[in-house]
């Protein structure tokens, strides 16, 4: 008999990438050798980081194994995926990350790659953390080639200073890099192509200068892009009278809101759609048919086929993101 599906959490996955920090180890409490973590990757289907359920009666399975068994009882009627359609990480940059670029939809299709847009939620910085995201004004591929040879190309981006809260889209061909002293939430598309133009003069682990994508970049790179990457959310508007709700971002594949909590919430049930929540402060009960604790830092992915549950704060004041496809 299929065992029927609750509220999942999942092991996460570290990275140890040569720029990471220690802030993810020692913020959210984790469990794990490592003396740095670059990245945890929190909610994955990949074969380059598969998510294995933490607890319940599914412990130990995979989600790639969970699409299979349940399809949209798990993903919603409205997601039409053969596998988990996010990559949803925790990254700390304690020094900066490559300047790169990513797919999307049209120039995967062209050149390959998988598409790939993200966006960041900056959950602490440093007095001086900023991103790189974008031109400060529309450039060739010319003069951008000229630019990486003469290792000049941060003049050419928007060097974007950030504090804790704010947010940052980076749809599929925008030209970024997160800066060192930023620790953030990333939302992305399930992806893991990367095209490295610029590397700080950094070398690897072997001594080596890491590779660059040059040619590959300049296929997906979208030369006319001088928006802002920072948003603007809205206001926080009352979902129940302990409950304010601000929308931080809409985009083609997710939305991220933020629920700040006095008391104990509803989340109606929504058969067309999964739901991700982020704790991001305060001690949370999750309550459906059993009781879940989450801590800051956890991750929960609420299956669509469930009926109602609720989410309190323990003491005081919560706060928590949700994720939405």
């Amino acid at each position: 008999m299929t065992t029927a599906l609750y509220p999942l959490t999942f092991r996460p996955i570290y990275k140890d990438y040569l720029w990471g920090g220690s802030r993810i180890i020692e913020r959210y409490h984790r469990k794990t050798t490592m003396e740095f973590c670059a990245e945890s990757w929190e909610i994955t289907d990949r074969k380059d980081g598969e998510s294995v359920v933490a607890q319940g009666l599914l412990e130990g399975c995979t989600l790639h194994e969970l699409i299979q068994e349940y399809g949209a009882s798990l993903l919603g009627e409205a997601v039409p995926a053969a596998n988990f359609p996010l990559l949803i990480k925790l990254i700390d940059a304690k020094e900066s990350l490559s300047i790169q670029v990513h797919p999307n939809d049209a120039s995967a299709r062209e050149s390959g790659g998988e598409a790939k847009t993200e966006a960041w939620y900056i959950l602490d910085a440093d007095p001086e953390a900023s991103v790189y995201a974008g031109f400060r004004e529309p450039v060739t591929p010319e003069v951008f080639s000229q630019s990486v040879r003469e290792g000049h190309l941060p003049d050419l981006l928007q060097h974007i200073p950030v504090k804790k809260g704010d947010v940052i889209f980076i749809p599929g061909g925008r030209i970024h890099a997160i800066a060192c002293g930023c620790l953030l939430l990333e939302v992305q598309q399930n992806s893991n192509t990367t095209f490295r133009v610029f590397d700080w003069n950094r070398v690897g682990k072997d001594g080596s200068p890491r590779e660059l994508h040059i040619e590959q970049a300049l296929r997906h790179i979208h030369w006319q892009d001088a928006d802002s990457a920072l948003q603007s959310p809205t206001l926080p508007q009352p979902l129940s009278d302990t409950c304010l709700c601000s929308t931080l971002l809409k985009t083609d594949y997710f939305n991220l809101n933020r629920v700040e909590l006095t008391g104990s919430h509803t989340f109606a049930a929504d058969a067309s759609r999964f739901r991700v929540l982020f704790v991001e402060k305060g001690t949370m009960a999750l309550q459906y048919e059993r009781t879940l604790i989450l801590q800051p830092g956890d991750v929960c992915l609420l299956p669509a086929a469930l009926d109602d549950c609720t989410l309190a704060p323990l003491a005081g004041t919560g706060t928590c993101l949700t994720i939405i496809p």
